[in-house]
């Protein structure tokens, strides 16, 4: 018995179930397109470039102190599951 695929019912529910990837995707691609239009277009000063990098240095910034922590509670841990075996 052969299957029959009903017309305009597979994009909805993939789109429905995957909205979250589906959004960032994206979201990346409108960023990437933003930033070679802005660079390529924009006539920014030094101060309007230091404006645009300030969020992204922030979060990059926000990212390594998170990372720090993890790292080290790992170690950690994978020391003290070898020492109580």
């Amino acid at each position: 018995m052969a299957q029959t695929i009903k017309k305009g019912c597979f994009c909805p529910s993939f789109v429905r179930r995957n909205w979250l990837l589906l959004s960032t995707v994206a979201a990346v691609l409108a960023g990437i397109g933003v930033g070679v239009l802005v660079r390529e277009y924009g006539k920014l000063s030094n101060l309007d470039k230091v404006y645009f990098a300030f969020p992204g240095e922030v979060l990059m910034r926000m990212l390594k102190l998170i990372i720090l922590p993890l790292i080290i509670s790992s170690m950690i841990t994978g020391v003290a599951a070898l020492v109580w075996k």
